[in-house]
């Protein structure tokens, strides 16, 4: 695994992000564990010794890259993003390198996946721990920043992302977006200088060029410059007053749609038939035509570009056009595929078992009443038609 920096919480990452880490290595009882940031794009990885953030994770930190995301999701970004790598070390104590890989070793599958299954299998628990706040040594010391973990949880499975970060760049400069609306200048603005500058920026280039010396989060800053985030359209749907955030795109052809074909939505349905629940699985999109098609075939709209973008909900659940099913990604990635949205089916069956209402209770009942609900869904991303 290559580091890019041991993190100093006032250089590398958000400052936010750093106080997340500060605050979650007091509660978990582990001061001696640093935080680095990995040099691949997903470079996630904990060796029960140190935490290691990959680049993907450390963006979903940079809330000046979030748009119309209600605070308490953004700022339980920074707390997930860093509890899920400290849950490795903390829901698994004093294991090491070797434990793990003989347990992998015993797993009745490809030996190339064993890792992976063992990493996903890992997470399922890690996740749970975090969000309960399970794994947090004194009791009752959690409970303020349960709350937070666990919209940080939701907010990282279902904000949209727009990776269009070329185009932002160019509609940045005209000013206006997509839609013909006013578009905000939010790249990082150092203390005392101009908005789009770096801090320790190459002075050849009016400071508008990063160097080596720049705090590396900077770079990722604003339109054009790093992803883009957006709430899901459940939540925008009566809570953004502004164009472009309930467009979709029609994946497939379906239930008389064109395929390619876009659309607004007039409300969305759990799949327990609730209408506009945030952050929460969506079964169906209503559309203002009143047509109703499966969320699997639906792609949410960036609200600045208007290309398609993803969550990782979406990830794994929506249709691609390039991809029938898991079973043929199966094929070329190996048989931990499968496990991905049992990863999700599983966390969701406990979360409506424990903390939020499904058919109108909170009950043990409602993670078989999930399964169930789902299951049409689960067997078409297995392998479509």
């Amino acid at each position: 695994m290559n580091r890019l920096v041991e993190v100093d919480g006032v250089g590398n990452v958000p400052q936010n992000m750093w106080n997340a880490f500060k605050t979650l290595q007091n509660l978990y009882k582990e001061p001696l564990v640093p935080m680095y940031l990995g040099a691949e794009e997903h470079g996630a990885y904990t060796d029960m010794n140190s935490i290691t953030v990959g680049i993907d994770n450390m963006l979903k930190t940079i809330l000046e890259n979030y748009h119309e995301v209600p605070d308490e999701y953004k700022a339980g970004s920074s707390f997930f993003t860093v509890g899920h790598e400290f849950g490795h070390i903390t829901t698994h104590p004093g294991k090491d390198s070797d434990y793990w890989m003989n347990g992998a070793n015993n797993f009745p599958i490809e030996a190339a996946n064993r890792q992976k299954w063992l990493n996903v299998l890992s997470d399922i628990i890690v996740n749970w721990s975090v969000m309960t706040g399970s794994n947090i040594r004194e009791r009752g010391a959690g409970d303020k920043i349960k709350e937070e973990l666990r919209k940080g949880f939701m907010s990282g499975q279902f904000n949209q992302k727009c990776e269009n970060i070329e185009g932002h760049r160019k509609l940045l400069k005209t000013g206006k977006n997509a839609y013909g609306l006013p578009m905000k200048d939010n790249r990082f603005k150092p203390k005392g200088m101009k908005i789009g500058q770096f801090t320790n920026g190459d002075s050849d280039k009016d400071y508008y060029k990063p160097t080596v010396n720049t705090p590396f989060f900077e770079q990722y800053v604003g339109q054009g410059r790093g992803p883009q985030f957006y709430p899901p359209i459940s939540q925008s749907l009566g809570n953004v007053n502004r164009k472009g955030y309930n467009e979709v795109r029609i994946s497939k052809s379906v239930s008389g749609l064109s395929k390619g074909s876009t659309h607004k939505v007039r409300e969305t349905l759990t799949f327990d038939g609730r209408k506009n629940a945030p952050y929460e699985p969506i079964n169906s999109y209503v559309l203002e035509n009143g047509k109703k098609v499966s969320a699997r075939y639906v792609q949410t709209l960036c609200p600045d570009c208007k290309k398609p973008t993803m969550s990782i909900w979406d990830y794994w659940w929506g249709y691609d056009d390039k991809v029938q099913g898991i079973d043929q990604q199966a094929q070329g990635n190996g048989s931990y595929i499968y496990l991905m949205t049992q990863l999700f089916v599983y966390q969701w069956a406990a979360i409506y078992s424990t903390f939020l209402p499904y058919n109108n209770k909170i009950d043990r009942s409602n993670s078989k009443e999930f399964l169930k609900d789902i299951a049409k869904t689960m067997d078409l991303v297995m392998g479509d038609e």
